[in-house]
């Protein structure tokens, strides 16, 4: 166990204490010297990427006219994210074409189970059951609608 100076591309210079064997040590510092961001700069890269990725979830929510959220501020950014993802992941899996090939109750029971997902305005449902995926989403919604029997 030592203490290393570690000069980071991104400009900042730290000392790290390092475990390990030897070479193992320097590869580390050679890959951070190379390839890395401290640990500084590396948190605002991320909370940058965020930003960026909430901004334009909330464009997108905007352009698809869904209703806006409520909560925190905070909440709202990071909901409008997921319901993007959420709705996006939704359509990846069940396309239009697909959709031609169900009987047209089963259409209409999947669109009323989408409808009530665009309803959602609040930041929390989504920030909850953010890990349920397409079809646990759907699921959620046809018990709520009552196209599917809990």
């Amino acid at each position: 166990m030592a203490q290393y100076s570690i000069n980071y591309p991104c400009g900042h210079t730290l000392t790290e204490q390092l475990y390990g064997k030897i070479d193992e040590r320097y590869r580390t510092i050679a890959y951070r010297e190379s390839n890395g961001l401290c640990g500084e700069c590396f948190a605002a890269k991320k909370v940058e990427m965020r930003a960026e990725e909430n901004k334009a979830a909330a464009e997108e929510s905007h352009t698809l006219g869904l209703v806006q959220l409520e909560g925190s501020e905070k909440q709202v950014a990071w909901a409008t994210t997921i319901r993007k993802k959420s709705l996006d992941e939704i359509s990846e899996q069940f396309t239009e074409a697909m959709m031609l090939q169900f009987p047209a109750p089963e259409r209409a029971k999947f669109e009323a189970c989408v409808a009530w997902l665009h309803s959602q305005n609040q930041s929390r449902f989504w920030i909850d059951n953010r890990e349920r995926g397409a079809q646990g989403l759907l699921k959620l919604a046809a018990i709520k609608t009552g196209a599917l029997a809990a």
